[in-house]
């Protein structure tokens, strides 16, 4: 057993300014799941996703040595470096499917931009495509909503943050987080609600 999965975040993050190189894995062990999946539901692109995992964790060990348990804790200021990444990543997105998209499109090129398949989790065949369709469904769904709409669903739908840690990401208030939540779920009710 790897002695530094005891260890709290913030104690983790103090030995990796240090140059403790078992901390800096054990960081990338804990937080590259959530990373992930906050970049994958920003951007719908499972490339894309492993980028903001990677640049994420660049920005984050080459600024280690700022972060201060005395001001907040370690996956906060994780996420917010993984917030800012994702934005920038979906913006760069943005910019090349309006550039892609003002092209001709041909049948084969079309075919090779669609987005993803997530996983699925079903037992059969049925039940695997099902679990495609309604992710899919949900995705595109998703990348409707505005960017802060959407950035604060996923930190509390997928990620179970409280709003107090996602104001903290967003640099928001706690009534902001909750304004921009129920808006999103208005939203989602009505793009799904023909859908699913």
């Amino acid at each position: 057993m790897n002695y530094l999965e005891t260890w709290t975040d913030e104690d983790v993050a103090l030995r990796a300014q240090e140059g403790n190189e078992r901390a800096c894995r054990e960081l990338v062990r804990r937080y590259t799941p959530m990373v992930y999946r906050i970049g994958l539901s920003l951007t719908g692109s499972r490339l894309e996703a492993e980028e903001i995992v990677q640049e994420t964790f660049l920005k984050v060990f080459k600024n280690i040595s700022i972060f201060s348990p005395g001001k907040g804790n370690f996956k906060t200021w994780l996420l917010k470096i993984a917030r800012s990444q994702s934005v920038d990543t979906f913006r760069m997105l943005k910019r090349k499917w309006s550039r892609f998209l003002s092209e001709d499109i041909t049948e084969e090129s079309e075919a090779n931009q669609k987005g993803y398949e997530r996983g699925s989790y079903g037992t059969d065949a049925e039940t695997a495509l099902i679990s495609r369709q309604l992710a899919a469904v949900l995705d595109a769904a998703l990348l409707k909503l505005p960017k802060d709409q959407r950035i604060a669903f996923i930190l509390k739908a997928q990620e179970g943050l409280s709003y107090n840690e996602i104001g903290e990401i967003m640099n928001t208030s706690h009534s902001s987080v909750d304004s921009l939540i129920y808006r999103a779920r208005k939203k989602l009710q009505v793009l799904l609600k023909d859908e699913i």
